[in-house]
């Protein structure tokens, strides 16, 4: 669902629009109100929504520089901006970022709705922009994962009870979000063998002229051909005829097509995995080359719990269950099979190494599928195994966690004042930012927006004490913890931290040690240096 995020200094206007419309007839969640411009920071840099419903001023940071900062950030979240009579100014500014929708005060129920339809409707536009093309091993990556998903669940055991695959989809949680974002999944019945390979062509092409970002998933099983892909858009009306008019000269009969959406991947999954686990042989579509899905069940199942046991705490266990996997993989002599399972180890491997992530994992997958001979392939992965082994059991990082990464990437860069866990997570962590946002949280006990005004206050006041800052004190010290040239920000920042204005805490601590708070906060204005 579209994430919303309401923001105005009147609680009567906050409560109105959270709850007095029906948001999820228009797939939107409201995640949460906030009074001032530097509370909705910190939910934004937490929750990372899609739309800000935000008024233009406000004490402290307004709506306009919120708009600022975060547009700086996250140039895909889209605004609109409420305003009073008379303030055609600022919403002129506002417009130069890049904001369409603007709505003066009071405003109808119904003008809101029709307006956050339109911004949905230009997020879904701008949604395919958000996976640009990218290069070997990246480009991989998501197909990776989601072929280890798929192997895993064929090969899992289901017969006498509840259907449930989570131990599957556990591992990839980092990386892929089967929870928030919804997918869409579209058949084309009575492909027959010899015309699948036109029909992926002709999905490739349709992807390649409309969404060249965006991975597409392909299976084809016993006359289906399936494929499933995120969400991007509201209406699918132009893939609909395109799939409808689909022409297969292999075969005489006509193929059928139907679409399907699915509010999140985990369900679209549980459901194909179940209609594709009953064939022995199933084709995944990898970038235009088709691997086999080989449902040899049992051999999937031996090498998925010793892989597991590869990281227990039992050194002795797990050094025989890594000796037993290495003897199982030289046996295998089909070189689509081996990389399945290589592929299979090497991921969960990464989602429990810090040390060794889905981007390494990904980079030795692809080196793996050059070879032609098992025996060559054995020659890369039993050292590269023994190596993540060894560095697990030998080294404490297995005892770390993603909240010590993060920190330590904050604080060597605790200047740059795009600093977000968003970014982290996408290009330093290679993780799913809900799943990243999700530990932090756990590990820590504070949301990353509190711990980086936290470590930023921290490190300030260190320099605001110290005599190698210059004249220009304040303005070297805003650079310095991440604040940019934004002096008033970070007095805003500071103040709210603290109760008291950068200058008043220099004066507090050097010289004005037996004055109180009230009278130091009382001697700046709001807002002052």
């Amino acid at each position: 669902m579209i994430k919303l995020l309401i923001v105005d200094d009147e609680k009567i206007i906050r409560e109105t629009l959270s709850k007095h419309i029906l948001w999820e007839s228009l797939g939107v969640r409201v995640i949460g109100t906030a009074q001032d411009g530097l509370e909705a920071y910190d939910i934004i840099m937490d929750e990372y929504p899609d739309i800000v419903i935000t008024d233009i001023k406000m004490p402290g940071l307004s709506g306009l520089e919120l708009l600022q900062r975060i547009k700086r950030l996250h140039p895909e979240v889209e605004f609109i901006v409420l305003s009073g009579y008379g303030e055609f100014e600022f919403a002129r500014e506002a417009m130069q970022f890049g904001v369409r929708h603007y709505l003066l005060k009071p405003f109808k129920e119904a003008l809101i709705i029709q307006t956050v339809k339109e911004v949905i409707e230009e997020l879904s536009q701008k949604r395919i922009s958000r996976y640009p093309q990218q290069s070997s091993p990246l480009k991989h990556l998501d197909s990776t994962m989601m072929l280890n998903v798929l192997n895993q669940g064929v090969a899992q055991d289901t017969s006498g009870k509840k259907t449930d695959f989570q131990s599957i989809y556990a591992p990839y949680q980092k990386f892929l979000d089967f929870e928030n974002t919804p997918y869409e999944l579209c058949y084309l019945y009575f492909v027959d063998e010899s015309a699948m390979k036109r029909a992926v062509e002709f999905i490739h092409d349709f992807r390649r002229k409309h969404t060249p970002g965006l991975s597409f998933h392909i299976l084809y099983v016993h006359q289906t051909l399936l494929f499933f892909f995120l969400s991007y858009q509201v209406e699918y009306s132009g893939l609909d005829a395109c799939m409808e008019k689909i022409s297969l000269p292999a075969q005489t009969i006509s193929s059928q097509y139907k679409r399907i959406h699915y509010e999140n991947l985990q369900k679209l999954l549980d459901d194909v995995i179940l209609k594709v686990k009953r064939y022995e042989i199933i084709y995944y579509d990898n970038d235009g080359t088709l691997i086999t899905i080989c449902n040899y069940r049992s051999i999937t199942k031996e090498a998925e719990h010793l892989t597991e046991i590869l990281y227990q705490e039992n050194i002795l266990a797990a050094k025989k269950a890594l000796d037993e996997l290495l003897i199982l993989l030289s046996q295998i002599t089909d070189t689509v099979f081996f990389c399945q399972l290589a592929s299979s180890v090497l991921m969960y491997s990464a989602s429990r190494c810090l040390f060794f992530s889905a981007l390494n994992a990904t980079e030795l997958l692809i080196k793996l599928r050059t070879l032609t001979s098992t025996r060559d392939m054995l020659q890369i992965i039993v050292p590269k195994l023994h190596e993540i082994f060894d560095k697990y059991h030998k080294s404490e990082t297995k005892k770390g966690s993603i909240s010590v990464r993060i920190d330590e990437y904050v604080q060597n860069n605790l200047s740059d004042c795009n600093l977000s866990l968003k970014w982290i997570a996408e290009n330093h962590l290679y993780m799913n930012i809900d799943y990243v946002s999700k530990r932090f949280m756990k590990e820590t006990g504070e949301r990353f927006s509190d711990y980086l005004t936290r470590l930023r206050i921290q490190k300030a006041k260190e320099l605001l004490l110290s005599e190698d800052m210059g004249s220009d004190r304040i303005m070297s010290v805003a650079e310095r913890v991440g604040c940019g040239n934004n002096p008033k920000y970070f007095s805003q920042l500071f103040r709210k931290a603290t109760g008291m204005t950068p200058s008043a805490y220099i004066k507090f601590i050097s010289g004005g040690k037996n004055d109180d708070n009230r009278n130091i906060e009382s001697k700046d204005k709001p807002g002052s240096l």
